[in-house]
């Protein structure tokens, strides 16, 4: 095997060059704006901003540049619709805030995602499928990891040079510099090495052999785990019928990891599909789109148990949205085995663009959704400390969203004025809630509104004593699992938490379920003094004859703005005989 020589590999990086001008000054833009922004004092956002936009129109003008090539177009024609995409990217670079909040990341990553898919078919959107298109994204797709190693290891290499010069010949090197180096490397090496892996003619793809490792990874390594992931979801769906219990939160990764797995294996064998000898691959096709229908049923159920009571938000949105799209498209190919496989990246980018904007917008679903769970809980005759912490979660969603339509149609159309919602600053959302809740008469809870990191916790303070006066029994908890069952001396206890909620349920012998909120134990630990806040992690209840205590020594929190979800507790539950 011959290594290429050095002025092989400066020609071939000329003849990019001169294929792919625009996406390779785009790349160049965006890592210049990146390196800027590492450290820089003001206007940060904005250099940030520069750059994620500048990124959009690398898969962009590789689509359009390869249609261009593989069609035949005239230089004007090319010009004009590279021009087309340059201002698609002005409009958006217009419309978005920039980076700074996670629901316009979501919008990013969201035409991101419709971007690559459309240049993934862009070259071949119309007429007969051939083996060319196959060919064509196998070849973007080991051209991409081929790449992704390069610049890595480039990285790599460069980064421990630097920490050389730093370390042995005191040579001061900011820290900074290694995030220059990296977005140097993710943004104009990578791209720059990735292109030169993209085929020069579609002509040449129609007679290119099928990879045999290909055809052993996929058929040795990635169906097997794919059937893996299928037989356990059968078995879940089968205790969900024995059991009447809706399916679990955490059934979307598992989902997600069939679904992204066995559609890439589909993808991988399916030039394969009409040999004699390979009956297997549409055995295992036929299977998967079968299994998929019940794990995208089950994916929907999960995703609504959410959305039930704490309303619809932008990642619930796309999520419901994606798990019909996976319900359709296997319902699709169980009806007609002639499907295009184009059909798959086709009809995700149209249903992605479709909830990118407007009325059918995650956006503007969520926002109306949130409107209308905030009417009910102001109109509800329910008074409670839970009614007022999900009416401030509500309110605090339409306010972070900047959702002015909505509020002032709910409190006012003077409700608003004078009020600045387009930054990230807290204080400012909550001043403004606090106003006009009070105006229905509910107390504004910021924590509620505000949301966790996965780190914020409440603490017993060490060496905090426990009152056990009345208790004649002590049991440990820690929630690694979600149920718990013991004995206290004549009495069975159960302990269950539902890890898509935010309470205990503890059952006392054959006796209806005790529930503790452990949400609300958190709020009043919140709100307490700091002198006090030990005192408030104890909740007593009663069950028949017995009388319980929890007393938890931890309790950790999560979950999106919208609402406070319990992540994890460590304590102990007392019991007695009532006296």
């Amino acid at each position: 095997m011959r290594f290429p020589s050095i002025t092989a590999l400066v020609q071939r990086a000329g003849e990019v060059a001169r294929r792919f001008p625009l996406t390779l000054l785009l790349g160049a833009t965006a890592a210049g704006f990146a390196v800027v922004a590492v450290d820089a004092k003001t206007g940060d956002d904005l250099l940030w901003r520069d750059a994620l936009v500048a990124l959009l129109g690398l898969p962009l003008s590789v689509g359009f540049a390869l249609r261009a090539r593989y069609l035949g177009w005239s230089v004007a024609r090319q010009v004009l619709w590279q021009a087309a995409g340059l201002l698609v990217l002005l409009l958006f670079f217009i419309t978005w805030p920039g980076p700074g909040k996670d629901q316009d990341m979501v919008r990013f990553l969201q035409l991101a995602a419709i971007l690559h898919l459309v240049a993934a078919v862009l070259p071949f959107i119309r007429g007969r499928e051939t083996t060319a298109f196959w060919q064509y994204n196998r070849r973007l797709f080991e051209s991409f990891l081929r790449a992704a190693v390069f610049a890595a290891v480039l990285f790599l290499g460069l980064a421990v040079a630097l920490g050389a010069l730093d370390k042995l010949f005191g040579m001061h090197v900011p820290g900074e510099s290694y995030a220059r180096l990296f977005f140097c490397m993710a943004f104009l090496v990578h791209p720059w090495i990735f292109l030169a892996g993209v085929p020069d003619e579609v002509e040449e793809l129609e007679f290119r052999t099928y990879p045999r490792a290909l055809k052993i990874f996929t058929q040795y390594v990635l169906m097997p785990l794919v059937a893996i992931y299928l037989v356990i979801l059968v078995l879940y769906l089968g205790k969900i019928i024995v059991t009447g219990q809706w399916p679990n939160g955490w059934i979307g990764y598992l989902v997600t990891a069939v679904s992204v797995a066995g559609l890439l294996g589909f993808l991988l064998v399916h030039p394969l599909r009409s040999l004699p000898e390979e009956g297997w691959i549409r055995l295992y096709a036929r299977g998967l789109f079968i299994g998929l229908v019940p794990a995208a049923i089950m994916l929907i159920l999960a995703l609504w148990k959410r959305v039930e009571p704490y309303g619809l938000t932008p990642l619930r949105t796309l999520g419901l949205v994606l798990a019909v799209w996976l319900l359709g498209i296997a319902v699709l190919y169980i009806v007609s085995r002639g499907t295009s496989i184009r059909t798959i990246p086709l009809s995700l980018a149209a249903v992605l663009a479709v909830c990118f904007g407007g009325p059918l917008g995650v956006r503007h679903l969520s926002v109306h959704s949130q409107a209308n769970r905030l009417i009910h809980l102001l109109n509800s005759s329910d008074r409670s400390e839970e009614r007022a912490r999900e009416a401030s979660a509500a309110l605090g969603f339409l306010l972070q969203y900047d959702a002015r339509g909505a509020v002032e149609r709910i409190f006012g159309d003077s409700a608003l004025t004078g009020v600045n919602l387009s930054g990230n600053f807290w204080t400012v959302r909550d001043s403004v809630a606090t106003r006009l809740l009070a105006m229905k008469g509910v107390t504004y809870s910021a924590s509620s509104a505000r949301g966790y990191s996965a780190h914020e916790s409440a603490r017993r303070a060490p060496g905090q004593a426990i009152p056990t006066t009345g208790y004649d029994w002590l049991l440990p908890l820690d929630f690694a699992d979600d149920t718990i069952a013991a004995h206290a001396g004549p009495h069975a206890i159960r302990v269950r938490r539902d890890s898509t909620h935010d309470w205990l349920d503890v059952q006392v012998d054959s006796q209806a379920p005790v529930r503790f909120r452990i949400d609300s134990m958190y709020f009043a630990w919140l709100a307490a003094d700091s002198a006090d806040r030990p005192s408030q992690l104890l909740s007593a209840r009663t069950a028949g004859a017995v009388r319980l205590m929890l007393a938890p020594s931890n309790i950790w929190v999560s979950g999106p703005e919208d609402s406070l979800h319990v992540g994890g507790m460590s304590g102990q539950l007392l019991v007695g005989e009532s006296r």
